[in-house]
């Protein structure tokens, strides 16, 4: 048997070592298709319900996750540790018109993803010991966003529909990809306090993601409800300190033909610490941020840390 067939043959002992296990573990990642969302949790919190004044923005965001699914049995023997890594750099144009519709500035955002994903596990069986890992560098999924936002004093709110658009690379045949090649609905809503002379802001983000049918695998994800909060103390200089928390929670069965391990439900929720710094070069106002999150609570997905370094800037 020549060396190439050999190691397809072990990979292939390895995938179905995934499936086999998953099916009969909870603590295994197996809701949503690659247990993954088409909104990263966390991607909001801070200014949550805030739209700016009329204007051209950009904000570049390097999202990072690393996760892991517990030890599972396969047929009494072998033992999985699944891992993934994901790191994607999520560039986003936002225009805010001064016209104002129903009291409140209307705005449109774009967002195009570049990134890497990497599925990497290990299994054993009797004495053997084999090591996988699978990995996609690729343009992710475009996500497209009309939004409206009203100033009512010291609270701000936001209204907005986000729709996620199949257009990176997918392959059917790939353990792991950067795309998820669904179509995804996701109406919004966000709420800010930022109180001026305290410098206090308190805020949150609250959306019900619709998910529809991947075609290339008929396997149509169940429906979640996402939170993100935020508590933030702010400084004249610039500084801004706080605590951030997500949640993901799904709500619907994964169904469709595709889902051969049955019906499952995800949860996540995740807390950490955040801070950010002000800074006016020439005429441009830039934002810079970095926000850490570990995941306290999971079910049917990968547990782990979530980690965003980014900036936001005013043309």
């Amino acid at each position: 048997m020549t060396p190439m067939r050999l190691n397809n043959r072990r990979f292939a002992l390895f995938a179905a070592v995934i499936l086999s296990s998953v099916s009969s573990l909870p603590s295994v990642t197996v809701a949503d298709e690659g247990a993954i969302s088409t909104r990263p949790p966390g991607v909001q919190g801070p200014m949550g319900g805030f739209l700016p004044p009329p204007g051209f923005y950009g904000q570049e965001s390097l999202y990072i996750y690393q996760g892991k699914a517990d030890a599972a049995p396969f047929e009494g023997k072998a033992q999985l540790n699944v891992k993934l890594l994901m790191v994607v750099n999520l560039l986003q144009g936002t225009y805010v018109a001064s016209p104002e519709i129903l009291g409140g500035n209307i705005g449109f955002s774009a967002t195009i993803p570049v990134g890497y994903a990497r599925l990497k596990g290990d299994l054993g069986i009797g004495p053997f010991n084999f090591s996988n890992s699978r990995s996609d560098f690729d343009i992710g999924d475009f996500a497209l966003t009309p939004l409206i936002g009203w100033h009512l004093g010291d609270f701000h709110l936001t209204a907005s529909v986000t729709g996620t658009i199949p257009s990176g690379s997918y392959q059917k045949s790939n353990v792991v990809n950067v795309s998820l090649n669904r179509f995804a609905v996701d109406p919004t809503v966000g709420a800010t306090w930022f109180e001026p002379k305290s410098l206090i802001e308190l805020s949150a983000v609250a959306g019900y993601t619709v998910n529809f049918e991947n075609p290339a695998t008929h396997y149509d994800s169940g429906n979640s409800l996402h939170i993100d909060l935020a508590a933030i103390k702010h400084f004249e200089s610039g500084f801004a300190f706080g605590a951030v928390a997500y949640g993901e929670f799904q709500l619907t069965d994964d169904t469709g033909s595709g889902a051969t391990l049955g019906s499952f439900r995800g949860r996540a929720i995740g807390v950490g610490p955040m801070a950010s710094y002000n800074v006016a070069i020439g005429d441009v106002k830039f934002n810079g941020y970095v926000r850490y999150y570990h995941e306290v609570e999971t079910r049917n997905r990968f547990s782990g840390d979530t980690g965003f370094v980014g900036a936001s800037f005013k043309f």
